[in-house]
């Protein structure tokens, strides 16, 4: 908390550029970003165990076949989650050693408190200290929120595309009865997503579109040499691939609940008998809307809505740098 207000601090008293403005803005919005979904999580906690401990018994995995899909996506889950957190550890690395290089006493995040100089012992170490122990907590949390929210969001897909799977393969009542039962499971288990990580990702949209924004305008106007660009850029990296695996996930899991529907019509439904085809139709009813996540005003989460975020980052970057280039003249 002393860390935060030492920030915003800076923000109002002590910054001289724009730069240094919107350095310390970038920080304050990625904790602001952590905190919101942290509450939003802790909020919605007791749904967030449901799905938990109702994921896997939703897998329609009665053969050898769909079990392999299972261990494949688990294998994807887990590869996500390393590269995650290697991204991560390399950015919170870069954040709190690139004082260490530098020729004065500098601080990971610039800020300022009144009557303190911040770059005398032992205050500098304290904050120094503090400071690290911060970005090293985000960048855990982090990475195990999104790993989270990723992992749920390709286990839900697996339900709809093994839903899909075995209404193509039913070769009779009984096995599309089945099949309905896990379809519906599915469908809850999205409304339950729904419910919990919605508010999450609206927090998402909004810090991220004007994160990327002030990142990029650093990366425009900062010099390039030391360690400290490297910083940037890798925290850049993190929010656009943050964003980007969210929109990307989201879509896959809109696109697999409406492969039930395309899989309705795939089945074998005109060779079998009518009790058969009159569960076919009350398949196509229940799947012919997919299961779409939102973040709220901003819309739903898809890839259009990732480019819809990049180009007005890009706009309140240039208008940044519109206000920086006036200043200096």
């Amino acid at each position: 908390m002393l860390c935060t207000l030492g920030i915003v601090l800076y923000c109002f008293f002590a910054y001289e550029t724009l730069e240094d403005l919107t350095e310390n803005i970038s920080v304050f919005m990625t904790q602001t970003s952590l905190c919101g979904r942290f509450f939003v999580l802790a909020m919605y906690r007791k749904e967030l165990l449901v799905l938990i401990r109702t994921v896997a018994n939703n897998f329609y995995a009665p053969g050898p076949e769909e079990k392999a899909m299972v261990q494949r996506t688990i294998a994807i889950c887990q590869k996500l989650g390393k590269s995650i957190f290697i991204l991560y550890v390399f950015t919170t690395l870069a954040m709190i050693s690139h004082p260490l290089t530098a020729d004065e006493r500098v601080l990971p995040f610039k800020s300022w408190y009144p009557m303190m100089n911040s770059s005398v012992s032992p205050f500098y170490e304290l904050q120094y200290m503090a400071q690290a122990s911060l970005t090293i907590m985000e960048g855990w949390f982090a990475g195990a929120m999104d790993s989270f929210v990723i992992s749920m969001l390709l286990y839900g897909a697996l339900q709809f595309e093994l839903v899909a799977h075995g209404i193509r393969k039913s070769k009779s009542v009984e096995e599309l009865r089945t099949c309905i039962q896990y379809h519906q499971a599915a469908l809850q288990y999205g409304e339950d997503m729904c419910t919990a990580l919605n508010p999450v990702f609206t927090v998402q949209v909004f810090s991220d579109n004007l994160l990327i924004c002030v990142l990029g305008f650093q990366v425009m106007v900062m010099e390039t040499d030391g360690i400290k660009i490297i910083r940037v850029l890798l925290h850049l990296v993190c929010a656009i691939f943050q964003i980007w695996f969210l929109c990307a996930f989201c879509s896959h899991f809109t696109t697999q609940s409406s492969s039930v529907y395309e899989a309705a019509y795939e089945s074998t439904w005109y060779d079998q008998k009518p009790a058969f085809k009159q569960m076919i139709w009350m398949v196509v009813e229940r799947a012919r809307k997919p299961v779409a996540l939102s973040a709220g005003l901003f819309g739903e989460m898809s890839l259009p809505l990732f480019s819809a975020i990049m180009r007005s980052s890009y706009s309140y970057m240039a208008l940044l740098s519109q206000m920086n280039e006036e200043n200096f003249n």
